[in-house]
Formats: structure tokens, C-alpha cells, sequence
């Protein structure tokens, strides 16, 4: 009943920083229940996604690699301010990557074809 609750109070009151709330022409809701939600993440290339936040650790397939900057934010007297970019590494990407909950953040594509990958974040109780 608890996770009932919790679940309809998220869905009554959505963060509006959630990803596909703040984001979402980059993150498409492919399959969702009570215990995960798959996102197919999409950037295109040269695009900065808005910012936003992912609430719930996650793992990360890369389909389609290109080179990425993300972004990070943090919450100054009500507004979003940048506060660092980070280059992410050259290279393939292994097969999975895990994800702690994220602040805010956006990613750039500098890559010249879209950046795709599947994020399955895991739903838990807080």
C-alpha cells in the first residue's frame, strides 16, 4: 500500500525535472510499471538537452556513441546555475554502465550523428 501511495503521489505531483517531464524530446518512456521505467534516450548531433534529473540509480546501453560534454547544474536561489563540464571519455563504451541517482545536468552531442542509448532506471522507495 505504502509503494501505492508513493508511486500515485509521484504521478499526481511529477518533478518537473525529471527527465522526461524537463526533457522530453531526448527521453521516450518505452515501457514503465511499479518497479522500473525504460527510457530511449535520443541527442542529435550539436544538440544540449535541457536540463534535468534522473531520481532513480540506472544501468545504460550505448547503441550509438558520440562524443559528449555533460553539463552539471546546481540550485541557486531558485534557478539552475552551470557549474561544471565534463568532458566524457573517447572510446567505446562497455557493453552497461551504472548510475547513481543524478542532479541536474544536460548532455551536448558534439558528435556528428545522434547519441542513442537505453536507460533502465529502477524504481525505489525513498
Amino acid at each position: 500500500m505504502l509503494v501505492l501511495a508513493l508511486t500515485l503521489a509521484l504521478t499526481a505531483n511529477p518533478d518537473p525535472l525529471d527527465a522526461v517531464a524537463a526533457a522530453p524530446g531526448n527521453h521516450l518512456v518505452v515501457f514503465e510499471n511499479d518497479q522500473v521505467r525504460v527510457l530511449a534516450v535520443t541527442v542529435a548531433p550539436g544538440e544540449t538537452e535541457p536540463p534535468h534529473v534522473h531520481r532513480w540509480p540506472s544501468v545504460m546501453h550505448i547503441q550509438n556513441a558520440q562524443p559528449l560534454t555533460d553539463i552539471l547544474f546546481e540550485e541557486r536561489d531558485g534557478a539552475l546555475v552551470e557549474v561544471r563540464r565534463v568532458q566524457l571519455p573517447d572510446g567505446p563504451p562497455p557493453p552497461a554502465l551504472w548510475f547513481e541517482p543524478e542532479g541536474p545536468h544536460s548532455i551536448h552531442n558534439g558528435g556528428s550523428e545522434p547519441f542513442r542509448a537505453i536507460r533502465v532506471e529502477l524504481k525505489q522507495e525513498h
